[in-house]
C-alpha cells in the first residue's frame, strides 16, 4: 500500500518535472500516468452499473475526436459514470467521464452536443499546453 501511494506521488512529481523540462512526448506520457491513477480512483468510487447503450453513444462521440488528434501519443478514454446528476469532467491524460444524465432523453441530443463541446474544449486546452 505504501509503495502504491509513493508511486502515485512520484508520478505526479514526474509529470510536473516533465511539463517544465521534457519533450512533448514525455509530457504526454507523464500526464497519462497521473491521469490513469486519478481515473482509477474515480472508477473505484463510482456507484452502480452504467447502461451499455450510454457507453456506446459516448464511444461514438469520442471516435471523431480521437481521429482528429495529430499527435498519436495522445489517447482518449471517455467513460460513463453512474449517477443522476448531470456532470462531466476531464482528467489529465485524456480521461473523460460523463454522467448518463447528460446524454439520456428527454434532452439527450442537446446534451450530446454539450458533451461534444466539453470534449473539444479539453482537446483544445491540451493542444495549448503541449504546443
Amino acid at each position: 500500500m505504501v509503495g502504491r501511494m509513493a508511486g502515485k506521488q512520484f508520478r505526479k512529481a514526474q509529470w510536473m518535472w516533465s511539463s517544465a523540462t521534457g519533450s512533448k512526448d514525455e509530457v504526454i506520457r507523464a500526464e497519462q500516468s497521473v491521469g490513469r491513477d486519478m481515473a482509477a480512483v474515480v472508477r473505484q468510487d463510482a456507484r452502480g452499473p452504467v447502461d451499455p447503450a450510454v457507453q456506446a453513444m459516448l464511444d461514438d462521440v469520442a471516435a471523431p475526436l480521437a481521429a482528429r488528434v495529430r499527435n498519436r501519443t495522445h489517447r482518449f478514454e471517455v467513460a460513463a459514470l453512474a449517477g443522476d446528476e448531470p456532470n462531466a469532467f476531464a482528467l489529465p491524460g485524456g480521461y473523460i467521464f460523463v454522467a448518463p444524465a447528460l446524454v439520456e432523453p428527454p434532452l439527450g441530443e442537446a446534451r450530446q452536443h454539450t458533451v461534444q463541446a466539453r470534449v473539444d474544449a479539453a482537446d483544445g486546452a491540451r493542444r495549448e499546453r503541449v504546443a
